[in-house]
């Protein structure tokens, strides 16, 4: 509603007195992952098993629902490449990274080991960042050759510096800093998989995380933190 323009209301319309807030609206049924590009919103809707499309520009929005080799199960992140324009999709049903273009066409997938469940994607500088909850890891891929690369962390799942249930990551510069649900922490590594700290710790209190999900950082170095237990969002210094 927001977003289009109203329709003209049709003859029945005039002759009921029917008005613009009884027209069906179409939906954004159960919303998660966020990705933005050139005036365009994607939402990863996980019970419509497509995406959500919000093009500013245009005003327009669209059940997108891929088919074919593109066709989605249930996306839960998903992200962008500036220099491509280029859709990463993380579908934790299909156990692999889905690739669009910028006309929406499918391009490819990748990421799909045995029994994946990815759960975020992260692109940036010719690399994905792929979250996945049944491994306890973050692969890294080269997009050029979509070959694996690396993995975060150097560690076990059940060590003190490993990951235990990731479900959201985002890399800056020097940093990888990866949502551990199991952990109730954020945890922050270097590209090379060596951990540096942890933010937070199990609990409801300020500072604490009872689910950790969603998890951005911005230029000044502050960590933005959703939590979908508390239901907040919380801000935390370069030194956490």
């Amino acid at each position: 509603r927001d977003v289009e323009e109203p329709p003209s209301p049709s003859f029945w319309q005039r002759i009921a007195g029917e008005g613009e807030d009884d027209e069906q609206v179409r939906p954004i049924r159960k919303p998660y992952g966020v990705a933005i590009h050139g005036g365009v919103i994607y939402v990863c809707d996980t019970l419509l098993g497509g995406i959500d499309v919000i093009d500013l520009e245009n005003r327009s929005f669209d059940h997108w629902l891929p088919d074919g080799f593109g066709q989605l199960r249930k996306p839960i992140n998903c992200a962008t490449d500036k220099a491509t324009g280029r859709l990463y999709v993380a579908d934790i049903e299909r156990g692999d990274v889905v690739v669009f273009g910028p006309d929406r066409r499918f391009v490819t997938a990748f990421g799909g080991v045995t029994a994946s469940r990815p759960t975020d994607v992260f692109v940036a500088e010719g690399r994905a960042w792929v979250a996945d909850l049944k491994h306890h890891e973050v692969r890294v891929y080269d997009l050029s050759s979509l070959e694996q690369v690396g993995v975060v962390p150097n560690a076990e799942a059940d060590s003190a510096d490993g990951l235990f249930g990731p479900t959201n990551v985002w890399v800056t510069d020097r940093h990888v800093y990866v949502s551990s649900f199991g952990a109730g922490q954020i945890r922050v590594y270097t590209h090379e998989g060596d951990y540096v700290r942890a933010v937070g710790s199990y609990g409801d209190g300020l500072g604490q995380f009872a689910r950790p999900k969603g998890i951005a950082v911005d230029d000044a170095g502050v960590l933005y933190a959703v939590d979908a237990a508390i239901e907040n969002v919380q801000l935390f210094n370069f030194e956490g």
